[in-house]
């Protein structure tokens, strides 16, 4: 399927059971059941990070056996540093609250819309 492609489907489904139920939602209460793109996600470090946590679950071939906090752990802890040091700093006004309450949910649904969208793993 279309890397593209299966980038929508991923963000459609954080959008209906991530977004639905974040209590950092930004923009009003109507936009939580809009399928449509939200303010928020700009800032929001799922979605922004969305690629990255794609590719490592692709790669890993799903959840690994110390779990996806870790990994999630580990990419909010350099998001931080690249943001002070100033090498990205477009993260310096990142939200990563999201991403660390609803990492387990989030990446276990990213993992199954993967497995729709690529059903033969390639």
């Amino acid at each position: 399927m279309n890397e593209l492609l299966a980038m929508d489907y991923m963000k459609m489904a954080l959008r209906n059971q991530i977004c639905a139920q974040c209590h950092w939602q930004h923009g009003p209460a109507a936009q939580r059941l809009d399928p449509a793109p939200r303010s928020c996600e700009a800032r929001c470090a799922l979605f922004v990070h969305l690629p990255r946590l794609a590719r490592f679950i692709t790669t890993s071939g799903g959840e690994p056996p110390w779990g996806y906090q870790a990994v999630v752990e580990t990419l909010v802890r350099q998001t931080r540093i690249m943001a002070a040091d100033n090498t990205t700093p477009a993260l310096s006004n990142l939200e990563d609250r999201a991403l660390c309450a609803y990492a387990a949910e989030a990446l276990a649904l990213l993992e199954h819309v993967i497995a729709l969208t690529d059903p033969t793993g390639s």
